[in-house]
């Protein structure tokens, strides 16, 4: 299992594709290559739920070890790198009729806060239903208020305490992710971790747990 693989040709090709674009900063680049590693060895299904510009899927499509890779978001970013064997897909979490086949690992990161309250149940049994084997979240930790809604329309609608993210994630396996200002959790439901309670732990210890 490789897990030393790197997104930088991934950045070097988004920059390259879309020059003085600044969607992604240096933060971004570290947790999308500590996140994919989470699905190495982990199936050969992928879901990205919130495509946005897209370098995820591109950086595991790049990979060649997965037969089939979907990515969904609400509208087509228009700074996306597409991949020719990503499946791009258009629809809304929030929407109660949304079927995503079953997948191996489920991403969805960076979309549940900037989604009000009343609609997580939905989401999270969404998600759920899609997921095979693994599912990974991410969220920022702790955000204080008033929340950050200066990139309208998309701004954060729901902060995320400890209390809360053990509420909506009862059994997950969680380690911080740095960025600047507000760090990021990020969450892994798993069926062979086994936890009892939501925990924290930091990276070494949680990618040991999950690939060791």
């Amino acid at each position: 299992m490789n897990l030393n693989l790197s997104i930088q040709p991934t950045r070097q090709k988004y920059e390259e594709t879309f020059p003085g674009v600044t969607v992604y900063d240096a933060k971004d680049w570290f947790r999308l290559e500590f996140a994919s590693k989470l699905a190495i060895g982990s199936g050969n299904s992928i879901a990205n739920i919130g495509t946005g510009p897209g370098a995820m899927e591109y950086f595991l499509a790049e990979i060649g070890q997965f037969k089939c890779i979907t990515s969904l978001d609400i509208v087509c970013h228009s700074k996306l790198i597409s991949h020719p064997i990503v499946d791009y897909q258009l629809g809304d979490l929030r929407d109660t009729g949304l079927n995503i086949n079953f997948h191996d690992v489920v991403f969805c990161m960076e979309v549940l806060e900037h989604i009000e309250e009343q609609h997580n149940a939905v989401m999270l049994s969404t998600l759920r239903k899609a997921t095979a084997r693994r599912l990974v979240i991410t969220v920022p930790d702790c955000e204080p208020e008033p929340l950050w809604w200066h990139d309208k329309p998309g701004g954060h609608r729901q902060n995320f305490t400890r209390e809360k993210m053990a509420a909506l994630f009862p059994n997950a396996l969680a380690t911080i992710i740095p960025r600047y200002g507000i760090d990021w959790m990020l969450i892994v439901e798993d069926e062979k971790i086994g936890n009892s309670e939501f925990q924290v732990q930091d990276r070494e210890q949680f990618l040991l747990a999950l690939m060791g």
